[in-house]
């Protein structure tokens, strides 16, 4: 019988000292080749620091 692993999440303490430390953070993503290799899409988002239940329960 194999023994069940605990899922790995992301320490987030790096994020928590930003939290402490600035008034807006933003979450930034890319996707494609690189702008040398093609076309490449990028996305931002801001969400308040607070996070409410809206937030919380945000589908992206």
């Amino acid at each position: 019988m194999s023994k069940k692993r605990e899922p790995k999440t992301a320490e987030l303490t790096l994020e928590w000292g930003k939290y402490a430390q600035y008034k807006h953070i933003v979450g930034l993503d890319e996707a494609g080749r690189g702008a040398w290799a093609g076309a490449l899409v990028v996305g931002a988002v801001a969400l308040p620091l607070a996070l409410g239940e809206e937030t919380l329960r945000l589908e992206l």
